[in-house]
């Protein structure tokens, strides 16, 4: 009786550790299939930025080729158009005449920028936002100066057209 036993109990552990182990093997499985779709989607994501010209690389050579993007469209970039502005004349005093809103392919859209009578003319000013130490930092602005004048020109065009018009001014407080 104690060889049957002995046996019954030298089986049950073999089973338990049979099991330890194959509950342990499929832990194992689960990281290397979930180690293998993250290598592969940090694979595609780096194809897919090589391929439209961005160098991973070099940090700096890729803001490099974006800039290189957009001021040379002809070389295989993108250019980016303004498609539509919208206007709100404001009333009232201070130097500020409007804002204006400005959408980019359709797709993407900047709001608060502001129209400014300056001392040589209208000019914009980007949206921005002041800091606790009483600073204003822009929130978005054109990263070149091609990039500025074109938003500048089709603002100021179309707040010119509303004046011509005669667009109703709102007040302001």
């Amino acid at each position: 009786m104690g060889l049957g036993l002995g046996l019954l109990v030298a089986g049950v552990l073999f089973l338990l550790a049979v099991r330890f182990l194959a509950g342990l093997l499929s832990w194992v499985v689960r990281i290397l299939v979930v180690l293998a779709a993250l290598l592969f989607a940090v694979q595609a994501l780096r194809r897919g930025l090589e391929g439209n010209g961005i160098p991973l690389s070099n940090p700096s050579a890729a803001g490099e080729a974006w800039r290189s993007r957009e001021e040379a469209p002809e070389r295989g970039g993108i250019a980016v158009e303004v498609t539509e502005v919208r206007i709100r004349r404001l009333a009232g005093q201070g130097r500020v005449r409007g804002s204006a809103s400005v959408t980019f392919d359709d797709a993407f859209v900047v709001h608060d920028i502001r129209v400014v009578e300056g001392e040589h003319g209208l000019f914009i000013a980007m949206p921005s936002r002041r800091t606790p130490a009483g600073q204003y930092l822009d929130v978005a602005h054109p990263i070149t100066a091609s990039m500025r004048e074109r938003i500048q020109g089709a603002v100021l065009a179309a707040f010119q057209a509303g004046e011509e018009a005669g667009e109703p001014r709102e007040e302001t407080a």
